[in-house]
């Protein structure tokens, strides 16, 4: 593998875990290309932390199994243990990416995605028609880093890894290590 300019370097993946058709999928056929330019993916489907509960099937299964039972403090107990560990990911991430479903209420990614602005960390969109992209959003981001597909966030990671000199990059959003410190 060809060491690029983002060799190394973290995204974080966010997205719909609870109001969505596919909260696996996408992240698992994502990371093939990323891990292909030597980008290390976190994923909040897997666990990456030692000693720390997983959002898998049956931490979610089990979560709305309390929730329907009233559970409500072991509901809390969890989720705060998920909250600390998907923040953590969002703070290590040199960059995020985003599976935006704009009709599928998402609590937990718009927490994550303003935590990453407040970082000033670049945040690429990925939602099927840009027309839908909330319109407080086009406040906060950047709308250049709106796509369609995935293939096409992708050839753009593509290009800065590869093709562009990093002194072009917007140093408004990429602070990027050398190599040494990754």
């Amino acid at each position: 593998m060809e060491k690029g300019n983002l060799y190394k370097s973290k995204v974080y993946l966010a997205g719909n875990i609870q109001h969505t058709v596919d909260s696996v999928v996408w992240r698992e056929e994502l990371t093939v290309p990323l891990e292909k330019m030597g980008i290390i993916t976190l994923n909040p489907r897997v666990n990456c932390f030692l000693n720390q509960i997983s959002e898998d099937d049956e931490v979610i299964k089990r979560l709305r199994l309390d929730i329907l039972n009233e559970n409500y403090d072991a509901v809390s107990d969890s989720v705060k243990q998920i909250i600390r560990r998907d923040l953590r990911m969002v703070d290590v991430a040199d960059f995020i990416i985003v599976n935006l479903e704009p009709t599928m209420p998402t609590f937990g990614t718009v927490h994550e995605i303003i935590l990453a602005s407040t970082q000033r960390k670049p945040i690429f969109f990925r939602i099927n028609d840009k027309k839908d992209f909330p319109i407080w959003f086009f406040g906060l981001f950047d709308h250049n880093l709106i796509f369609n597909t995935f293939g096409e966030i992708i050839e753009y990671l593509w290009n800065i890894n590869y093709s562009l000199d990093v002194h072009e990059l917007n140093n408004k959003y990429w602070k990027v290590f050398k190599e040494n410190f990754r």
